[in-house]
């Protein structure tokens, strides 16, 4: 990377974690310790296109489609280099989703991602699901690519919080249609208080056919409303909004469509 390269790169990533939406973000993480908040901004500028070649590299192990296949190889030397190699990979990227949560949305255009479903099973609920992801496979394009990291609005869904423990879950659509989900959980031990804070990447996408056709996104879609009637809360009973989550999911196409991580560009 030479020095005008870098130089964009520091602009344009300063300019990034400007929006709101990071802020706040990053608010809820560090409780306004704008210190902190600091110290972990300026470790995320210092990543670039080889830490993107190490995700890449692990995804050939690690992702979702060929997890499944190299579990099949049977000598037992075979097992143990997937075993290694798999476990490698697989702390690669849950580093990349977790710790690096925020280079991860600085890069979302980079990343490619796949049509996949996000539950399976033998009960009759899974067996519709993947029924239905089997359709959504010929109907709707199977890779995926923003065009750019911009995101367009965002919700924060407060989904539990007691005394010792506080989950809470941030929303945001993107520019294509897609919506992307953070978890923050934080968690006082009730002996020392001392706070650990943990933040993932929701592993999956989730969007709908009329909100990916739509031109104008925000104009038809309201991400607070599709939190209120798709999710549940801790305290609230998961069946009670199936009736409203099945006429959301009608509204926009029939179909939630689900996409997961699958290699970088």
């Amino acid at each position: 990377m030479d020095y005008k390269e870098l130089a964009y790169k520091e602009n344009d990533f300063d300019i990034f974690v400007q929006q709101n939406y990071i802020n706040e973000i990053l608010n809820i993480i560090f409780s306004n310790d704008n210190e902190a908040k600091k110290l972990y901004i300026e470790s995320q500028k210092q990543l670039n296109n080889s830490y993107l070649l190490q995700v890449k590299e692990a995804l050939r192990y690690a992702n979702h489609i060929t997890y499944s296949l190299n579990s099949t190889r049977n000598s037992f030397l075979a097992l143990y280099d997937k075993a290694y190699t798999v476990k490698k990979a697989e702390d690669i990227l849950d580093t990349f989703s977790s710790k690096n949560w925020l280079y991860y949305l600085y890069s979302f255009d980079k990343l490619v991602f796949i049509q996949d479903q996000e539950e399976s099973g033998n009960d009759i609920n899974s067996l519709a699901k993947k029924e239905a992801y089997d359709e959504n496979i010929l109907l709707y394009k199977n890779f995926y690519q923003a065009k750019n990291n911009r995101i367009i609005d965002y919700v924060i869904q407060n989904y539990s919080k007691d005394e010792y423990s506080e989950e809470i879950n941030f929303y945001m659509l993107n520019n294509d249609g897609f919506i992307i989900r953070i978890i923050i959980e934080k968690n006082k031990d009730p002996d020392t208080n001392k706070l650990t804070t943990n933040v993932r990447i929701f592993g999956y996408l989730n969007s709908f056919p009329k909100l990916i056709a739509a031109d104008e996104k925000k104009a038809i879609f309201d991400i607070k409303k599709y939190v209120q009637d798709t999710k549940t809360f801790a305290n609230f009973n998961e069946y009670s909004t199936e009736t409203n989550k099945v006429l959301f999911i009608d509204k926009y196409g029939g179909n939630e469509l689900v996409y997961t991580l699958i290699d970088v560009n």
